[in-house]
């Protein structure tokens, strides 16, 4: 149940960071991140309302874990493209003013820095990294699960059933020959 736990907080992240958001970023690439965000929440969720119990089960939950990993994948693509953007305009206005970012320790680059746009913050983009890898493994992990769980029980009932049938027609079948050959 982490991977429930892990994917609330990375929303609940996603939601806070969002609202801080310059105006600019607001719409094009803030809403969509939340909005992936709460898709990663609902597929965990219905994920975690099925039973590996017979194989609809399994494939709609495989289905919604394979949901999860795919908006995980672009959660993590549009975080590095704020980060990448955000970066560039940095770079942009140092270059206005004559300097590069690798002269931040330079104390007329802390002055001038002031008068700028803030620098990505990259803790930020690393602590989002790491809550997508976590969850990422997480869902491989409950996915490895569910399918040995599928192996072990499911798939076993399922040989026995279809035997089951095959024997039924088997024996129906010979009876129709034992009757008909008495004729």
């Amino acid at each position: 149940m982490e991977y429930i736990a892990t994917a609330r907080k990375l929303a609940a992240k996603v939601f806070r960071y969002s609202n801080g958001l310059p105006k600019r970023y607001a719409f094009k690439l803030g809403n969509p991140l939340f909005e992936h965000a709460q898709e990663v929440v609902f597929h965990v969720n219905a994920a975690n309302q099925m039973y590996v119990n017979d194989r609809a089960g399994y494939e709609q939950r495989r289905a919604h874990l394979q949901h999860v990993e795919s908006y995980l994948d672009i959660l993590r693509e549009v975080t590095q493209q704020l980060h990448d953007e955000e970066l560039r305009r940095l770079d942009a206005k140092l270059a206005e003013v004559g300097l590069s970012v690798h002269d931040v320790q330079n104390a007329d680059v802390q002055r001038a820095l002031k008068s700028l746009p803030k620098a990505p913050n990259e803790n930020v983009y690393a602590e989002f990294a790491e809550m997508i890898a976590n969850e990422r493994a997480l869902i491989g992990g409950v996915k490895k699960n569910d399918t040995a769980k599928y192996k072990e029980v499911v798939q076993p009932k399922e040989e026995a059933r279809k035997a089951a049938e095959f024997e039924r027609m088997y024996n129906a079948m010979r009876e129709k020959q034992a009757g008909g050959g008495a004729s």
